[in-house]
C-alpha cells in the first residue's frame, strides 16, 4: 500500500491518498482512498473527545465509583480526588502534584481504588535474613516492630511469613493492616522498616548482601625475575 498526500495548491485541504494495490477482493479494489486531513477534520476529532469524557463523566457520578476523597492509584500516579467534574477529575498526590486526568481514561484504563468500598489495606514488607539464623526469632521481632509503629492496626492482625529460600537470605514477609491511605503508604513501610532494622541488629539478627564463592582449582607456576635473563 502506498502513501502520498497531495499537497497541490488548487487543494483546499491536505487529504492523504492511499493507492491500494490489493486483489479485486481486497480493500479498496485498486481505487485511491481520500481520507480528509483537513482542520475540519480536527475540530470533529476532538469534538468526539471532548464528548467522550462528557459521557464518561456522567458514568462516574451515576454509579459512584469514583468520589472526591477516594483514594486511587491511576498507573504510576497516587493520589486522593480532590475534585471530579465533567471532563477530568483533578488528584493530588503526596507531594502536592495535582493531576488533570480526563474522564476516558477512568473509564478504559485500569484503577485502583483504595478506598472505594472500606478503608483497610494490607501492606506487604519483605525482609531478609542470612541463612542460619532464628526464623522464630526474627519473627517475633517483626511483629514487635509491627506493634509499635503507630498506624498498623491492632485487629486484624499482623503476621509474619516464610515465603521461600533464596540464592543469599531466607525471606521473610511483614503483612500489616492500616486504614488511613490518604494519608500514605511509603511512610508506614518506611517506619516497618527502620524497627526491624533495628531489633535485628539488637539481637543478632543478620541481614545477609549478595555474594559469591570463587574456587581456584590450580594456580600457574609464576617465575619472577629480578635481573637480566642468563645465557
Amino acid at each position: 500500500m502506498d502513501i502520498y498526500l497531495d499537497l497541490s495548491p488548487e487543494r483546499k485541504s491536505v487529504q492523504a491518498l492511499l493507492s491500494s494495490k490489493v486483489g479485486k477482493d481486497g480493500f479498496g479494489h485498486g481505487e485511491p482512498l481520500r481520507v480528509d486531513l483537513s482542520p475540519q477534520f480536527a475540530i470533529n476529532l476532538a469534538g468526539q473527545k471532548v464528548f467522550a469524557n462528557l459521557v464518561s463523566g456522567f458514568i462516574i457520578l451515576a454509579d459512584k465509583s469514583i468520589k472526591p476523597g477516594d483514594v486511587i492509584q491511576l498507573g504510576d500516579k497516587y493520589g486522593w480526588i480532590n475534585f471530579l467534574g465533567s471532563r477530568y477529575i483533578s488528584v493530588i498526590t503526596r507531594n502536592g502534584t495535582e493531576h488533570l486526568i480526563p474522564n476516558e481514561n477512568l473509564i478504559t484504563g485500569e484503577v485502583i481504588n483504595w478506598s472505594y468500598s472500606q478503608n483497610l489495606v494490607r501492606l506487604k514488607v519483605p525482609v531478609g535474613v542470612a541463612y542460619g539464623s532464628d526464623l522464630e526469632k526474627a519473627k517475633e521481632l517483626m511483629l514487635a516492630a509491627a506493634a509499635d509503629t503507630l498506624r498498623v492496626l491492632k485487629d486484624p492482625k499482623p503476621a509474619g511469613l516464610l515465603t521461600g529460600f533464596g540464592d543469599n537470605a531466607v525471606n521473610l514477609e511483614l503483612r500489616a493492616w492500616i486504614n488511613d491511605p490518604q494519608n500514605g503508604i511509603g511512610s508506614v513501610k518506611s517506619d516497618l522498616l527502620w524497627g526491624i532494622w533495628a531489633r535485628f541488629r539488637e539481637h543478632g539478627i543478620e541481614m545477609p548482601y549478595p555474594q559469591r564463592d570463587v574456587h581456584l582449582k590450580s594456580i600457574p607456576e609464576i617465575t619472577i625475575r629480578t635481573g637480566p635473563e642468563e645465557v
